[in-house]
């Protein structure tokens, strides 16, 4: 999250926004508490999904959550919408979910480029990231 402009300090309240197909307009703030996934914590769908694939906590690893100012984080539907730094416009992360304390959950979007790179074979040149 170290877009050219925003210059993140992990003590600031980081102000976000995103809009999604379902909720519009949501700001708020990223939750400072890494969130780690067990995929298979729920033992429904995703324990199948990670049963077949053979996944575990570290294939998973790391996302982040960001609590809505009001109301809901992210609904059904929103999911693919990219997370921006709301004084600088810098995307910070994709999101993919909603935690069980109405969080959203989301990518760091320097990893979602890192693997487009890796699948791809192919450097991504917009938006620019500065490792």
């Amino acid at each position: 999250m170290n877009g050219p402009r925003c210059n993140i300090v992990r003590e600031d309240d980081v102000g976000v926004g995103k809009y999604g197909r379902t909720t519009a307009f949501t700001y708020g703030e990223i939750n400072a508490i890494p969130v780690i996934i067990d995929p298979k914590s729920d033992g429904g769908v995703y324990t199948a999904f990670s049963e077949s694939y053979g996944l575990t906590v570290k294939d998973c690893g790391c996302s982040m959550s960001f609590v809505a100012y009001e109301g809901s984080a992210v609904e059904r539907g929103d999911c693919g919408s990219i997370l921006m730094h709301t004084p600088s416009g810098d995307w910070l992360g994709l999101i993919f979910g909603e935690s069980m304390a109405n969080t959203a959950l989301f990518t760091p979007i320097d990893l979602v480029l890192q693997d487009i790179e890796k699948v791809t074979g192919r450097e991504v040149i917009e938006p620019v990231f500065r490792p």
